[in-house]
């Protein structure tokens, strides 16, 4: 093996001329930015933007034009133009009071403007003739309609972040507010109970908005305090301070600013409080217990539920008008119970062997004969068909069954029951802000968050198995300054820093070597995962010790205001370090399918006499990974006539692909071999080969995104805006995916056998192992070595980042009652999307079975030496059409309202995966899985309000305690259902993939009325015989052995939910308490989960569960 030079981590190949070439960009992107002219982006603050005009409708040059914030006493000015305009920027959220003077006239005061994030308020003044000393103030606030940009965003305020019911206490829960939202892991209907989303080994959320897509490289930015808040593991979203710690938070969702970018289909940014000039502050403690809750439909127990949360926050004066301190506090403490069902397990008998009142009699492996033998059990003392005989039955599944898998407990043979597990957390936030003389506002933030948590393994596991214990830390820096060089010209500046750092173990440390079988394991012991199907799954996560990414940023934006035209123009700077190192399935992943060659025909049977179908077994990995990101971009909001603003921008990214710090890396070109790895299967190249770099991809120097709006008030009064907008927006590649070729050989194992002895006997068969147990593995560097048939993961050297055209029209219309209205057309078109195939793929050949000598026959690429090759490319494309109306009424005279409905299609050339393979039924015709997304709801309705009942004005004090200080807060969510996959459950089209669907049965409708009895749709959701299993010559592909049913054919039932709160406030001079009520689910409605869609399933067609049931918390807060 040739000695690899080692380079430095952040530039790969050709590092003297690419070093020199980003030093050069950045170098101009400094200059540029020094002398930028304006931004009419805020990140963290807002702005206000008008005219002032007499009362004649002339414009009123010179006129002084300040805004002061009422709780700081932050003030900014400006002076308006020879057209009477005037642009006040980064103004910190919160609310104003803006006077303007001009010799001659009366003064004007528009008192309580708010000011949100990231927005331009329009405020348009006429002003009277008279007396400089008289004044003419408003107290009104001025119409929401934005005729300055056409960028669909929505802003959750303050008082919906405290006064909505937010049961779990996680802000980003009301992400579900916004039109365009389709999936939110942090909602309610996915995640009722609120424990943390450890999917990646830390606290993360996940989003998709407008047809955004997952699979590990998701499209959604998000920010704390002008820093990035996302770990760059999958590029999720972290947690956030407690809600009493927020001021608000804003979502945009198409044809957002050239200031922003990396991810390419929304952003969220959120701002914290901060001190004011009068002390403030907060205690709160939540409280929900079992007793609180209903019992969840189809279970006869209520699930154990205690969780307590608490804390405080305070903020106040340093010194008056100038600095300012924000602290706050809060803990979880949560013991959940989980509802485990749709697992059906072996009856007493069938632990014995005696399959004689089972459905399906099983054969002797591996032919068409019924087993007639003798066991243990009372009806098989002699020999009898159905009787398994003692000697074909497995010493380690039984000793699993009897240590670990449950006697059934409901219909079917079927089991349910709950899985119970703490978690604990703590977060800590402290916030500095300080005014500097007269030119420059300081803020500092530091945010930290410690976690852990037991979950019930795998997200597939319907039994009681193990359980795989998180830990976690979460940190974030952030600084910015904002120097005002005069009125109109300003500069701010922001430095970040974001920790993120974890692991995970599994427990018991019980492997199967334990049990009674020869597996080796290698790292930390735990138990199997296995999936018997259409019985059960059980099994771990994945874990390992180290989960950590580190994000360092520094962006920087000079502004300036001149006539017509708004600009910004800045860059940024960010190095994205990913630390993993991981066990993967060290613990082995078993299934048992009616496809082995060894089968018996009955799928538990195979577990029972030990008939494996394919095994994975890995071994430990690690991985460092940097990656640097550069971006420059200028943005000109310009005012082409009183009525027409254009928003004119464009963002250049620069963007390095990641390297790994040992070149645990690897690329493939069928028929060229490796001059670094000579041992290498042919096409597996490295680093250091012709054409490789060690980023294995080219950096990309085209990242060039043109982004253009359109907002024009047709009648020149604020009260209707025509929008429209269209751009090109650049996504991201994240950690996770980029490091995935140091899961696979040469660096570590993640290898699945198809030939196995027994489930006691694990290497005893020579197609899989020549050479015998392999295990353990070491990797080195000098003398690499791979496994016969040696599956390794790769990346495709023309691998591209994800390109999306975002367009959206929209009209706005303010309506009387202080409400205002919009629809809008929203689309995206989104290409180069990832997905990891199978480029080594095994398809249908006649003849054909699923043992390893004939799936290693049927591959193209070096037969017998290669295997799979897990290929990382990025060739999908995505696209998503919608209708979004919406009407807001923010909150005056004690009443909010908002709602929205969304009636959209999101569609997919394939279901993409970048974080290990796709699914997909056939690698060698990936357009059998064109389809639509996993979110693709055609419905999407939500409702929420605030209403105060504060109208007692009577001199009668009890009346006035009894009837004043109430509020009655709901939330209404209805969604049409998502898809369902049927699979056939068994590999009948033999090949390497074994994710068969059916065939579709002539004459037979696959639906069914969803409006029946729910027993009776439950029952049976769909029509299980309008499916039949693939087969040969039955259906499409090749040999016709593909299931012709589409990808993600049928429909779940729709997802129904009111969530309501009632509080209570006593007052008192400045302290207030407030008790509070809050319910999801509060009229207790049931919305069915999905169906069991596998046609080897018992339960095929069946629903055995439903989303939450009512779910209820009682609090108080105490504030001053």
């Amino acid at each position: 093996m040739k000695t690899i030079e080692r380079q430095s981590i952040f530039f790969g190949g050709r590092k003297g001329v690419v070093r020199s070439a980003l030093v050069a960009v950045f170098a101009v992107g400094l200059f540029l930015v020094s002398f930028a002219i304006d931004s009419g982006a805020q990140q963290i603050t807002g702005a206000i933007r008008g005219t002032v005009k007499d009362e004649q409708g002339a414009a009123i040059p010179a006129a002084a034009v300040r805004a002061t914030n009422v709780e700081t006493g932050l003030s900014r000015s400006a002076t308006t133009d020879s057209e009477g305009s005037y642009f006040i920027q980064y103004l910190p959220v919160g609310t104003y009071n803006v006077e303007v003077e001009q010799a001659g006239f009366k003064k004007f005061v528009q008192q309580n403007l708010a000011v949100a994030l990231d927005q331009t308020q329009a405020l348009s003044i006429t002003l009277a003739v008279g007396a400089e000393t008289q004044t003419v103030t408003v107290t009104e606030t001025p119409a929401l309609i934005d005729t300055n940009s056409a960028t669909l965003a929505r802003t959750v305020q303050p008082a919906e972040i405290i006064g909505l019911p937010l049961v779990n206490r996680n802000a980003y829960a009301e992400l579900s507010l916004t039109p365009g939202v389709q999936s939110n892991s942090a909602s309610p209907a996915t995640n009722p109970s609120g424990t943390p989303n450890y999917v990646i080994g830390v606290p993360s959320t996940q989003v998709v908005v407008n047809g955004g897509i997952d699979g590990g490289v998701p499209m959604v930015s998000f920010y704390l305090d002008g820093g990035s808040n996302m770990t760059g593991i999958r590029n999720y979203g972290n947690p956030l301070p407690n809600p009493d710690a927020l001021e608000e938070f804003r979502v945009e969702t198409s044809n957002f600013s050239a200031q922003y970018g990396r991810m390419s289909s929304a952003v969220v940014n959120t701002v914290t409080r901060s001190g004011t000039n009068q002390f403030h502050g907060s205690l709160f403690e939540f409280v929900r217990n079992t007793d609180l809750n209903a019992t969840p439909w189809n279970a006869t127990l209520n699930p154990p539920y205690h969780r307590n949360q608490f804390g405080g926050t305070v903020g106040g004066p340093i010194k008056r008008d100038k600095a300012f301190f924000f602290f706050s506090y809060a803990g979880l403490r949560q013991t959940v119970g989980q509802f485990l069902s749709g697992g059906v397990v072996p009856t007493a008998l069938e632990r014995q062997g005696d399959f004689t009142q089972s459905k399906v009699i099983p054969n002797l492996p591996g032919t068409k004969t019924k087993v007639d033998g003798t066991n243990g059990s009372p009806n098989c003392q002699v020999p009898t068909v159905g009787c398994v005989p003692s000697a074909l039955l497995d010493p380690t599944a039984a000793n699993i069954i009897g240590k670990y898998i449950p006697l059934p407990n409901s219909a079917n043979n079927a089991w349910t029951g709950f899985f119970t597990g703490p978690t604990n957390q703590n977060e800590y936030l402290g916030k500095y802000d300080q005014v500097l003389g007269t030119k420059d506002h300081l803020s500092a933030t530091y945010f930290y968050l410690k976690s852990t948590q037991n979950a019930n393994g795998s997200t597939t596991t319907n039994l009681l198995w193990d359980i795989n214990q998180s830990f976690s830390t979460q940190q974030n820096v952030n600084i910015s300054d904002v120097h005002t060089f005069s009125p109109t010209t300003a500069n701010q500046t922001w430095i970040g820093f974001t920790r993120v750092a974890g692991g995970r173990v599994n427990l018991p440390a019980t492997s199967l070597g334990d049990l009674g079988s020869n597996f080796t394991i290698q790292g930390p012991k735990a138990l199997p995962q296995l999936t018997v199907s259409g019985y059960f799954g059980v099994g771990g996560a994945l874990a390992g010790p180290v989960t950590t990414t580190d994000f360092y940023s520094l962006r920087d934006l000079v502004t300036m205001t001149k006539g017509k035209h708004s600009l910004n123009f800045g860059g940024e700077l960010a190095l994205d370090k990913n630390m993993i190192v991981g066990n993967l399935y060290n613990f082995g992943v078993f299934t048992f399918q009616t496809s082995a060659p060894t089968t018996t025909g009955n799928a538990l049977a195979d577990f029972v006499t030990g008939q494996v179908n394919t095994m994975e077994q890995d071994t430990p990995y690690h991985g460092l990974l940097s990656d640097w990101h550069t971006a420059l971009f200028i943005e000109d909001d310009y005012r082409l006539t009183p009525r027409l603003m254009a928003n004119l921008g464009l963002r250049w990214d620069i963007d390095v692909p990641p390297v790994e710090s040992s070149n645990l890396t690897a690329s493939f070109v069928p028929n060229v071999q490796s001059t670094v790895v000579p041992s290498a299967p042919l096409g597996m190249l490295f680093p250091g080969d012709k054409g490789i770099p060690r980023g294995i991809a080219d950096l990309r120097w085209h990242h060039i995104s043109p982004r253009v709006g359109l907002a024009w008030d047709p009648f020149g009064d604020g009260k209707t805006a025509v929008r429209a907008a269209g751009g090109i927006f650049y996504g991201s590649v994240s950690g996770n995916e980029w490091n995935q070729p140091a899961n696979a050989q040469p660096f570590a194992i993640r290898q699945t056998f198809n030939s196995i002895v027994s489930f006691t006997n694990v290497y005893g068969n020579p197609a899989s192992f020549p050479n015998g147990d392999p295990f353990p593995y070491t990797y080195t560097p000098s003398n690499p070595r791979f496994l016969p048939a040696a599956s390794i993961e790769s990346i495709s050297k023309d691998a591209q980042w994800p390109l999306v055209y975002q367009i959206n029209s929209s009209v706005q219309q303010q309506l009387p009652g202080q409400f205002t209205a919009t629809l809008a057309y929203v689309g995206t078109l989104s290409h180069d999307l990832p997905i990891m195939i199978d480029d080594n793929y095994a398809p249908y050949a006649p003849g054909a079975s699923t043992s390893q000598t004939s799936i290693n026959a049927r591959r193209p690429y070096d037969p017998g030496v290669l295997g799979q090759n897990i290929f990382l490319t990025t060739n999908q494309t995505a696209s998503y059409n919608s209708m979004q109306f919406s009407v807001q009424r923010r909150l005056t005279h004690n009443l909010m309202l908002n709602g929205f409905y969304v009636w959209s299609h999101s569609f997919q050339s394939s279901n993409e995966s970048a974080v290990g393979i796709a699914y997909a039924q056939d690698f060698a015709n990936l357009w059998e899985e064109r389809g639509p997304t996993d979110n693709d709801r055609r419905s999407m309705a939500s409702i929420s309000g605030i209403w105060n009942i504060d109208y007692y004005r009577g001199g009668n004090f009890f009346m006035k305690q009894l009837a004043n200080g109430w509020t009655i807060s709901s939330i209404a969510t209805l969604n049409s259902g998502a898809p369902v996959n049927i699979v056939t459950g068994s590999n009948k089209n033999f090949d390497s993939a074994n994710n068969s669907r059916p065939n579709l049965v002539a004459g037979q409708n696959a639906f069914l009325n969803s409006h029946r009895k729910r027993a009776t749709a439950a029952a049976e959701w769909f029509n299980i015989n309008a499916f039949t299993a693939n087969g040969p010559g039955l259906g499409i592909g090749p040999g016709g052995a593909d299931g012709n049913t589409p990808r993600d054919y049928l429909r779940a039932p729709g997802y129904r939910d009111i969530d309501l709160g009632v509080f209570r406030n006593i007052s008192f001079e400045r302290f207030t308490l407030q008790l509070r009520g809050e319910a999801t689910n509060a009229f207790n409605m049931v919305s069915l989960n999905a169906p069991t869609a596998n046609l080897a399933s018992t339960l095929n067609g069946k629903i055995t569960a439903a989303a939450s049931p009512r779910l209820i918390q009682i609090g108080a807060r105490f504030t001053f």
